[in-house]
């Protein structure tokens, strides 16, 4: 009896969500159909800071790379981002997705980020994936966008360590 009621309080509740899916994305439909800009190319200041560059695929998904560094080596990160528009803001948007990174480092700083010490001078490399989630304001008058995003992310060869970040990205954006 009592697992009967919660399969249809579950039931109730998915196609509540599915309603409200549904409901939410058509009324973002008509606050904008079209991407902020077509591509993007600035500066990415955070625990990974360097360059990143964001192209629209259509209105609503996006690629972002990042080539950055950090613990004296250098690193590449390939993200799929889904961007939507604020109802109730002009020009802000949020944004989530997911992705891939590798990079080069110096072992010993490497090693000391994850509490572990080492006197080598030996690069060692890792990979892993990547979730990001974040808000972007795109200036209408100047060519330019800001956003601050949150990018957990983890190392899946070399370390198994997971990692936080957070950043503030300026581009310089194409229309």
């Amino acid at each position: 009896m009592f697992g009967n009621s919660i399969i249809k309080y579950l039931q109730r509740s998915i196609v509540v969500i599915l309603f409200n899916l549904v409901f939410f994305t058509s009324q973002a439909q008509q606050i904008r159909t079209v991407a902020p800009y077509n591509a993007g190319i600035g500066l990415r200041g955070g625990f990974l800071y360097g360059i990143s560059y964001k192209q629209f695929l259509a209105a609503r998904p996006a690629v972002e790379i990042i080539a950055g560094t950090r613990w004296r080596g250098y690193s590449l990160t390939a993200l799929f981002e889904y961007q939507k528009a604020f109802r109730s803001a002009k020009n802000l948007d949020w944004f989530a997705g997911f992705g891939v990174h590798g990079g080069t480092y110096e072992e010993r700083y490497f090693l000391e980020s994850s509490g572990g010490s080492s006197k080598s001078t030996k690069s060692i490399y890792a990979i892993g994936v990547d979730a990001i989630v974040g808000i972007e304001f795109s200036v209408i008058k100047i060519p330019l966008s800001f956003g601050i995003d949150f990018k957990p992310f983890m190392d899946l060869v070399n370390s198994n360590q997971n990692y936080l970040d957070a950043a503030l990205t300026i581009r310089y954006v194409f229309r």
